[in-house]
C-alpha cells in the first residue's frame, strides 16, 4: 500500500522566466518551476492510481514501511528520463527503491510542462510512503 505526493510548482518569476539551469544528469538546460507544469494524462489523481496498480511491495523487503522520493525529467516532448532516488546513488539503492523506479519507467508521457507557450525541460519529484501489508 502506497500513498504518494507530487511536489507542486511554485509561480515563475517573470524576470527569470524560461531560464533553465544545465542540469549534468539531463545533460542539458531544465526548470524546475514553470507557467505550465507536466502534468499525467488524466492529473495526479491518476498518476497516484498508476503508480499504487503497478507497485508491488518487494517480497523480501525486512522493512515495514518506507518513504522514497522519486527525481525524474519530463522532456518537452512529455517523455520521463532519469527516474531516480533523490540524494541516493543507484549502488545503494533498496528493493523498494528499485520497485518505484521500475514503476516510473513505465509511465505514460506526460502533458509537457510550458513556458512563454513553448514546450520544455522539467525537474519533477514525486514522493511516496509505502507499507507492507502483513500476511
Amino acid at each position: 500500500m502506497c500513498n504518494s505526493y507530487p511536489k507542486r510548482a511554485q509561480q515563475l518569476n517573470p524576470i527569470n522566466s524560461c531560464v533553465g539551469t544545465y542540469d549534468s544528469l539531463y545533460r542539458g538546460p531544465v526548470l524546475l518551476f514553470v507557467e505550465v507544469m507536466p502534468e499525467y494524462p488524466g492529473g495526479e489523481a491518476r498518476q497516484n492510481e498508476f503508480f499504487t496498480r503497478h507497485f508491488r511491495y518487494p517480497a523480501r523487503q525486512v522493512t515495514l514501511q518506507t518513504q522514497v522520493t522519486i527525481s525524474y525529467f519530463v522532456t518537452p516532448e512529455g517523455k520521463i528520463i532519469h527516474p531516480h532516488i533523490a540524494g541516493k546513488s543507484p549502488k545503494v539503492y533498496t528493493l523498494v527503491d528499485q520497485e518505484a523506479i521500475r514503476v516510473f519507467k513505465q509511465m505514460p508521457r506526460f502533458k509537457p510542462g510550458k513556458c512563454n507557450g513553448r514546450n520544455i525541460a522539467v525537474k519533477m519529484t514525486y514522493r511516496v510512503s509505502c507499507m507492507k501489508l502483513q500476511d
